[in-house]
């Protein structure tokens, strides 16, 4: 809550909702840009190899060019360790399921709107912890006989054909 709310909207002077619903409930901009993402790599990997994170990029750019949409991808590289953590903390928490800061001025609605409407403002604290949690990051994916973890199940199906085509031996390393 507090990098989106706080930071996020700051840094790209941005309005930024944060939408709570019940598990299977509603979707929202962010489910459909994951959708169109998962397709476009499914349909990618048919054609390509995608063997680097430069590769998927280059893909989605390219998918994203042709149906003339201006989509920026960033790789997000943090190499910092995080020991402390911001905590936004808010009045009544769970009574809400909709938010959005403005101006420094955060405001909830127990329902969700995506227009601002129907919104109270509701005070907040800001609050910086130590952070003790021993799983910070996600685990280092290992790479097996050499294949890059983003590479898609089709594309691995395809390679491991190849190398078995090859060398019959192969079949024990896969």
């Amino acid at each position: 809550m507090n990098y989106i709310c706080c930071k996020l909207s700051t840094f790209y002077n941005i309005q930024c909702y944060i939408n709570f619903f019940t598990e299977y409930h509603n979707k929202n901009a962010v489910d459909g840009h994951f959708g169109i993402l998962s397709h476009w790599f499914i349909e990618g990997e048919k054609i390509q190899n995608i063997f680097t994170i430069n590769n998927l990029i280059s893909l989605f750019q390219n998918k994203a060019n042709k149906v003339s949409t201006q989509v920026d991808f960033i790789i997000y590289t943090h190499t910092e360790v995080r020991n402390k953590i911001e905590r936004l903390i808010i009045n009544n928490f769970q009574a809400y399921m909709s938010f959005l800061m403005i101006n420094n001025k955060l405001l909830a609605s127990t329902a969700s709107y995506l227009d601002g409407t129907n919104y109270i403002e509701v005070s907040f604290k800001k609050i910086i912890i130590i952070d003790k949690r021993k799983t910070k990051y996600a685990p280092v994916q290992k790479r097996t006989n050499n294949i890059s973890t983003i590479m898609g199940p089709r594309s691995k199906e395809t390679l491991y054909l190849r190398i078995k085509l090859q060398n019959p031996q192969a079949t024990s390393l896969m």
